[in-house]
């Protein structure tokens, strides 16, 4: 069974909460790029071991838990850089970023193929982004700590 179906979601807002969950990933995986992969973070206690020396567990921060935690707190705002795409040839529909990552890049996208619907349109993406985070914020940590998720 579906975890969608104990939500009771509708086939609208299922399709809505997968395109979310796939720009989800998308921010938490670049977010992680951003991060230096030498930095460290202490985890666990700092352990007295029988001999008198001292141990502590240091694991790479930008999959840390705390890392993950920090950004799904933020994770959602960056839902109103999407926009409903028309695909020129297909005319298939579908959410995707249309800000660039950074202002240097220059990587804007052709705006003639998407549809700005206002303030609703990133709020329904938003909103479920904060629905997703909030359900199962445990299994995303979980997850994206053991480096699997690539988008």
């Amino acid at each position: 069974q579906s975890p969608w179906s104990n939500l009771g979601l509708s086939v609208l807002l299922r399709d809505t909460m997968v395109v979310t969950c796939m720009a989800l990933a998308d921010e938490l995986n670049y977010s992680i790029s951003q991060t230096d992969p030498k930095k460290t973070i202490h985890v666990g206690g700092f352990r007295l071991n029988p001999d008198g020396s001292l141990t502590d567990k240091k694991v790479p921060f930008a999959r840390s838990e705390t890392h993950l935690t920090e950004l799904l707190e933020g994770v959602c705002t960056s839902m109103s850089d999407y926009a409903l795409y028309v695909d020129p040839d297909t005319k298939e529909k579908s959410y995707k970023r249309f800000a660039p990552r950074t202002e240097k890049s220059g990587d804007f996208p052709d705006f003639k193929n998407f549809q700005f619907d206002g303030p609703d349109g990133s709020n329904s993406l938003k909103f479920a982004c904060e629905t997703i985070v909030e359900e199962f914020e445990e299994d995303i940590i979980s997850l994206f700590a053991s480096g699997r998720p690539r988008g």
